[in-house]
């Protein structure tokens, strides 16, 4: 994305999949204006699909590394049948 273009962005179901997750929020934080948001929805470490999922503390950390501010974090967002819980973060690019 070019710079500074973008005012919110949602990654649902597939932080857990990126192969170089810091290379996204690096670019996506390139991306974002001031104050843009990121939302970011996966499935939890209590999942029953343990491959597919990922633990929030984990990505909140990378996420304030990259220069964001954690507005709010929700660990049991949805409740999928047969899955277990998702969490939800909801990113700010800190301002500068």
């Amino acid at each position: 994305f070019p710079y500074t273009t973008l005012f919110r962005s949602l990654i649902a179901n597939t932080y857990h999949e990126l192969a170089h997750p810091k290379v996204v929020l690096g670019r996506l934080h390139l991306a974002l204006t001031a104050g843009g948001r990121l939302v970011i929805a996966d499935r939890g470490p209590l999942s029953t699909n343990a491959e597919h999922a990922i633990d929030p503390a984990l990505v909140e950390a990378e996420l304030r590394r990259h220069g964001f501010d954690i507005l709010s974090r929700d660990n049991h967002f949805l409740d999928q049948p047969g899955e277990g819980p998702w969490w939800l973060i909801v990113a700010r690019k800190a301002p500068l």
